[in-house]
């Protein structure tokens, strides 16, 4: 009886909550390109009991702010509730960093409605600095709903990252203007498969594909030589070696080596694949 109780009150509190968030967000969030929450949908997912999974990637953070003397190296932690759901892999020395699949973009997220609704916020991203020597420092962090994880279609998504004050005392002269790109949809149950055969040959350092449906994940490696030139010049105008490799659906001169300016217009193209 004390357990069923518990129960109904935990689930008057999701919905006072989900309705508190929807109030929030009734009018479309056009700074984030995210529609406004469907309450319907979310309440029934909620009395139907149903299991949420969420496909989400992060794609790339712009313009971190220097944690370090002249750089940061940084990495993502995602948290729902208390609970860490999800970290990237370091980036070192990036203020522009991009994730791929072989530095953890991608993550699942599931769990039930219940629980899902229970939680104060939806999704905490915290763009961390590395520091093998100090305790690791917080760059910037920005959240998501749960009304508005469940209304994005898998569309790129700038988030405006908010910088800790002690951060931009570090940086007094510097203009602050940081966002985090992600994308996030509804899992489908090929997403899920994939995500668990993906994770099971995480760290076994073989060469090893993954396949699921129409997606798949090559074993070869092809990673960049650390005695190869990341820049280098051509008549006076400095071209950057592009990681984690060239377009694959494009003749290799175009992408293997460009200007700054032209990765960062490529960034912010329309994504066509999930997996590169």
């Amino acid at each position: 009886q004390s357990r069923l109780k518990a129960y109904q009150a935990l689930r008057a509190e999701s919905k006072r909550r989900l309705m508190q968030d929807f109030e929030k967000n009734a009018s479309p969030t056009k700074t984030r390109g995210i529609n406004s929450p469907l309450l319907e949908d979310s309440l029934l997912a909620m009395e139907n009991d149903s299991e949420i999974h969420l496909l989400c990637e992060i794609v790339s953070a712009s313009e971190l702010p220097i944690a370090d003397r002249t750089s940061t190296d940084p990495y993502v932690s995602v948290y729902l509730g208390v609970q860490r759901v999800h970290k990237t892999q370091v980036v070192p020395k990036e203020l522009n960093p991009v994730w791929t699949v072989d530095t953890s973009a991608l993550f699942l997220v599931s769990c039930s409605a219940e629980e899902f609704f229970s939680f104060s916020s939806g999704l905490v991203f915290r763009v961390m600095d590395y520091d093998s020597l100090n305790q690791n420092d917080l760059v910037a962090h920005v959240s998501l709903t749960q009304s508005e994880l469940l209304q994005m279609k898998g569309d790129r998504v700038s988030l405006p990252l908010v910088v800790p004050p002690d951060i931009q005392k570090r940086n007094p002269d510097q203009v602050f203007h940081p966002k985090l790109n992600v994308r996030v949809r509804k899992a489908k149950p090929e997403d899920v498969e994939f995500m668990k055969k993906l994770n099971s040959i995480k760290g076994r350092g073989k060469y090893e594909g993954v396949h699921a449906e129409a997606s798949f994940v090559s074993p070869k490696k092809n990673r960049v030589h650390l005695l190869k030139r990341e820049t280098k010049k051509v008549d006076g105008v400095t071209l950057h070696r592009v990681k984690p490799r060239p377009d694959p659906t494009r003749p290799e001169e175009e992408t293997k080596w460009m200007e700054q300016s032209a990765i960062d217009a490529e960034t912010m193209k329309p994504s066509y694949e999930w997996i590169e």
